[in-house]
C-alpha cells in the first residue's frame, strides 16, 4: 500500500497544469478565478478526478501559451497508478 501511495503522490506532482501553475507561483484560486470557475474545479483537474472539456483546455491552453498542454494532460492520465497494478 505504501509503494501505491508513493506511487500516486509522484504521479499527482507530474500533473502539466499542476507544474504550470507552481512555477508561475499561482493559487488554484487564481487560475480558477482568470477561468471563471471556482478553485475546487482546478483541484479536480490536478487530482484527475475531473478532465478539462474542450472550451476549458482551449481557455487553459491560452492562459499557458502551451500548445501541447491537452496532450501532455492525457499523457499525464494515461500514467495514473492503480492500486493493485504494478
Amino acid at each position: 500500500m505504501e509503494d501505491f501511495r508513493e506511487r500516486e503522490r509522484v504521479w499527482l506532482d507530474e500533473n502539466p497544469l499542476r507544474q504550470w501553475r507552481l512555477k508561475n507561483k499561482l493559487r488554484q484560486r487564481d487560475i480558477g478565478a482568470a477561468l471563471g470557475m471556482g478553485f475546487h474545479v482546478i483541484y479536480q483537474w490536478e487530482t484527475g478526478m475531473a478532465y478539462p472539456p474542450r472550451n476549458r483546455m482551449a481557455s487553459l491552453v491560452a492562459l499557458t501559451k502551451d500548445d501541447k498542454l491537452a496532450e501532455k494532460f492525457q499523457h499525464w492520465r494515461d500514467k495514473r497508478p492503480l492500486l493493485g497494478k504494478e
